[in-house]
């Protein structure tokens, strides 16, 4: 066999021991046998979003929680004036009823009931009262006089009272 000039030197002093202490090239190795591979099943459950689409999503759920916002503060705006127009209205009717209270008051006075009732009605204070006791043996019978009484005043009419259908004042309405 020819041999190139090159290697004309490597051939003439082969030597098979100096080959194997100083091989060229490795010894051959056998590849390590790979095992049989399976493709797994991924879950289904894995969202796959496109990178075009994260951009839009991001400003969408943006401006969602924006409107939300603003669709909350003017709830509460509502709901403000409502609370407003009704502690107003409680204002209102607690003066109203606090008023009536002072009505009421002045109306079941009793220089009132009895000033209505000699100026309006007719009626007089006996002088005196006879008090008849029942103890023991014999009844008792005990006169007992009277102060004067209370001079009349002026006094509003109770609502819903006409001064037509009331006696007058001088006549004494005995039934």
């Amino acid at each position: 066999m020819a041999y190139a000039p090159w290697n004309a030197l490597r051939e003439a002093s082969y030597d098979p021991e100096f080959e194997r202490a100083y091989p060229s090239f490795p010894p051959a190795r056998e590849a390590p046998k790979k095992p049989d591979l399976k493709v797994l099943v991924t879950s289904k459950r894995s969202i796959s979003i496109p990178r075009r689409i994260l951009p839009a999503l991001f400003l969408v759920l943006i401006g969602g929680g924006l409107l939300a916002t603003v669709w909350a503060r003017s709830e509460m705006a509502t709901y403000q004036m409502q609370l407003i127009a009704t502690e107003q209205a409680l204002a209102t009717a607690q003066s109203s009823h606090e008023q009536l209270l002072l009505d009421t008051s002045n109306l079941d006075s009793p220089s009132r009931i009895v000033g209505y009732a000699s100026s309006k009605l007719g009626m007089v204070f006996p002088g005196t009262i006879k008090v008849q006791a029942t103890s023991g043996v014999a009844p008792s019978t005990k006169v007992l006089s009277l102060p004067t009484p209370v001079t009349e005043t002026q006094l509003p009419l109770p609502a819903g009272s006409d001064s037509t259908q009331l006696p007058p004042s001088g006549s004494a309405s005995h039934g």
